[in-house]
């Protein structure tokens, strides 16, 4: 099976872990460290960004702490000059996904796992109500001491565009 999309390479990403370590199921720490330290292709911090587009996109699933591909791998040709860069990664951030950035600014700063600094956001919203998730990001950093200015002119934009 060819693919070319950008939606592919992320299958090409999940099956070549899969296909290397000959494993059903792995954790994120696993993951992760096919891509920094067994190929030395891109960072840890890139890596986590990886591995949570794939769960976002639904290529991964949990199921009791391991991941396991949701699609068959069987059939999937992984070119042979693969390689996953972290342009590749960056490139599936669409620049209007503040809230992404957010978070990924906040876990980079602080070094909170993503699901943490999700669960956090989500009380805010909670709490707040009718704010859409980027602001309750932004409160949550001001709560925790983060500069976060950066973002604003990205937030303001997206509301901006709601109207």
């Amino acid at each position: 099976m060819q693919m070319d999309s950008r939606a592919s390479r992320l299958k090409y990403a999940v099956a070549y872990v899969y296909n290397i370590t000959s494993k059903k199921e792995l954790t994120e720490r696993d993951f992760v460290n096919i891509f920094t330290l067994r190929r030395h292709w891109i960072d840890a911090d890139y890596a986590k960004r990886l591995f949570s587009i794939c769960v976002d996109a639904g290529l991964l699933e949990e199921k009791n702490g391991y991941y396991v591909p949701t699609f068959p791998l069987r059939g999937i040709t992984i070119p042979l000059d693969f390689r996953v860069t972290e342009e590749d990664i960056d490139s599936y951030v669409p620049l209007e996904d503040v809230f992404t950035l957010i978070v990924d600014h906040i876990c980079k700063t602080t070094g909170k796992n993503r699901k943490d600094v999700l669960i956090s956001i989500n009380m805010i919203r909670n709490d707040v109500r009718y704010i859409i998730p980027d602001i309750a990001a932004l409160i949550y950093c001001k709560e925790i001491g983060i500069d976060c200015s950066k973002f604003y002119d990205g937030v303001e934009k997206k509301l901006g565009d709601m109207e």
